[in-house]
């Protein structure tokens, strides 16, 4: 809601609106890629920069049960391919319909409780969000749970699906549609 209504980058949104740019000539391959990258990275940066001012302030999660946050860090690394790819697929399809969606009401309440119920949704099935991955293993590395190649693994696959999410499930789909709108 706060990188919706707040006017902010993130990459999985991104994902859909390069789509769509490529689709409609507003943006080349070359700077569809330099976006996705550069907001990727700086998704990245900052997800480091929360979890360390997180972790610093006394950041209630490293102080959960034990095996809690450890186990969530290892699931994500140990997770199939088969799996980080689906749940990141159908996370970001989530995602990017919120940001659809909220894009075509009017009002920031009706925004912020269309978002809140698609984010709910994913949150709620256990799908992998590469941003939000970024910040878990941000703050395992910080707290010594998990391993670097392991967080490599996850969020390689995890930005793989929300690509295929936001741009095939979403973008795809709607710009599928709207020729479909043409020729009737």
């Amino acid at each position: 809601m706060l990188v919706i209504l707040a006017g902010a980058e993130m990459f999985t949104g991104h994902v859909m609106y390069m789509t769509f740019g490529l689709a409609k000539r507003t943006v080349t391959l070359s700077d569809a890629l330099i976006c996705l990258v550069s907001v990727w990275v700086g998704n990245l940066i900052g997800a480091a920069i929360l979890s360390a001012l997180f972790v610093n302030g006394g950041g209630a999660i490293l102080g959960a049960p034990p095996p809690y946050f450890h186990d969530l860090i290892v699931k994500k690394e140990t997770a199939s391919v088969i799996a980080l790819l689906c749940r990141a697929t159908l996370c970001n399809w989530l995602v990017c319909l919120a940001i659809w969606g909220a894009s075509r009401i009017s009002n920031e309440v009706g925004k912020i409780w269309f978002i809140a119920w698609c984010l709910l949704a994913f949150v709620a099935c256990g799908f992998e969000h590469s941003v939000a991955n970024m910040t878990a293993f941000s703050l395992g590395t910080l707290a010594g749970v998990g391993a670097l190649g392991g967080a490599f693994y996850n969020l390689g696959l995890v930005t793989v699906g929300n690509l295929i999410g936001g741009g095939i499930l979403v973008a795809g789909v709607y710009l599928m549609a709207a020729q479909g709108d043409k020729a009737a």
